[in-house]
């Protein structure tokens, strides 16, 4: 496939919101935190959008590359397509930070102004929380653009220069608070602008199209921590991977491309040693110790011999209180439910060692709090998450659940978190349970 660039010398030529169909922009951004002494970029990203559709119907296919500190989303929210209707002003394109341990979804300015009816000098109107004020034409980077404030309750929010004859943002930038109202700056900046015809741009259309629909498929939910694909949604990429590299090459959709061909080869090669886990551990007997609790006290070997137990291991780090929190408020409503059948729910709060320990089971405390957990928490150095099989060496995160019948086999074994419904709760680990009470019912004392 030959690339067809038709190169525009100046934007001023398009008519005002409407940009023709194959119109691609390209922008750089970073995200500095402001301070006092200096004031050095945390992270930098790239946004990339292609128009398609006619004036009144269009949209933008987009995608962002994240670098730098702080983290990023997972290739299944990195890209998207954005109507650029002239109404309404919310931002579909986001970038992830990640502060002081928690993870901050910022919303990125849209490429397309959405007002650009509203620029004449001096204008100025409100929209939703937003009120926006239009200063006089002023030449940026050669163009004619109209400076624009766009300022909420909490004072100035962003400063747009939009171009005046496309209605193109040319530069943003926007105050962001995160962590204990630090502030930050978020700077983005237009650095390429072509036209795509012909075969160039019918494959990058079809291309992103096919992206788009691939994403819609996945049916995920955007959550900051959720990396994975669950072996379903895996499957499901694989069997459009041959189909999407192809459409992909030559576009500038590629490099995403070959970003979610090593994901799922790394994936796949993940998923293949957790199974391999589940079948080494299910089966086995669990040969039970006596366990230190949270609070100091002891949980005896034979308090847990003949029920069925159901343990989480996990850091149980209260300073990251993230939905939804390890799915220990699931956790303990099983632990309410079971407890007068013989179940006994046991979280176990890995990694307490060393200098750190004190520091680790005042976290946990902190969550125990936090959630009222009601089950009890014993604290682990590692050795038993060892014995158990410690996912993490294969790449995998935490928690681990395990079940283990009324004879002390290990009937159930799930590393990460359940997918969930709302009105189901943790329904497998629920139907795990049911199932060790009635294959091997334990003899309850």
């Amino acid at each position: 496939m030959h690339a067809v660039f038709a190169i525009i010398v100046g934007w001023q030529t398009l008519l005002a919101a409407a940009l023709p169909d194959g119109a691609q922009l390209s922008y750089s951004g970073t995200l500095t935190k402001v301070e006092r002494d200096k004031s050095a970029p945390m992270k930098s990203f790239q946004v990339i959008g292609l128009v398609i559709g006619e004036a009144g119907n269009q949209s933008l296919l987009y995608q962002v590359d994240e670098r730098g500190g702080g983290g990023g989303w997972a290739w299944p929210e990195r890209f998207g397509n954005l109507p650029l209707s002239q109404s309404g002003s919310q931002a579909a394109i986001q970038i992830l930070h990640t502060h002081e341990g928690t993870p901050n979804a910022i919303p990125v300015r849209r490429p397309v102004f959405e007002f650009p009816e509203r620029l004449k000098t001096d204008e100025n109107w409100t929209d939703g929380q937003l009120e926006y004020v239009v200063g006089r034409q002023r030449k940026l980077q050669g163009r004619d653009c109209w400076p624009i404030e766009v300022a909420s309750a909490n004072g100035r929010h962003q400063s747009l220069n939009v171009d005046a004859g496309s209605g193109v943002i040319v530069t943003a930038e926007q105050r962001v608070f995160m962590g204990r109202g630090e502030e930050f700056q978020l700077r983005l900046e237009l650095t390429g602008e072509q036209v795509l015809t012909g075969d160039s741009l019918s494959g990058s259309r079809a291309a992103g199209l096919q992206l788009v629909a691939l994403q819609t498929s996945l049916a995920r939910k955007p959550d900051p921590r959720n990396t994975e694909l669950l072996p379903d949604q895996l499957g499901k990429v694989r069997e459009q991977l041959p189909a999407l590299q192809q459409a992909a090459s030559g576009t500038v959709w590629s490099r995403l491309v070959e970003t979610i061909t090593r994901d799922v080869q790394q994936q796949g090669r993940k998923q293949e040693g957790l199974a391999g886990l589940e079948k080494k551990f299910v089966g086995q007997e669990v040969r039970w110790s006596d366990l230190a609790l949270l609070s100091g006290k002891t949980l005896p070997a034979d308090e847990l011999k003949g029920k069925v137990v159901v343990l989480q291991l996990w850091e149980y780090n209260g300073d990251q209180l993230l939905e939804p929190y390890g799915q220990v408020g699931y956790l303990d409503f099983l632990s309410h439910q079971q407890k007068k059948r013989g179940v006994r729910v046991v979280g176990v709060a890995v990694d307490i060692k060393g200098d750190k320990a004190a520091a680790a089971k005042r976290s946990a405390r902190k969550l125990k709090e936090f959630m009222n957990l009601s089950y009890d928490i014993a604290v682990d150095d590692g050795t038993l998450l060892e014995l158990l099989g410690d996912p993490r060496s294969l790449g995998a995160a935490l928690p681990l659940w395990i079940v283990v019948d009324g004879t002390g086999h290990i009937t159930h074994y799930k590393v990460g978190l359940y997918d969930l419904k709302p009105d189901e709760g943790l329904r497998q680990l629920d139907e795990a349970v049911l199932e060790a009470l009635r294959s091997r019912a334990p003899a309850v004392k």
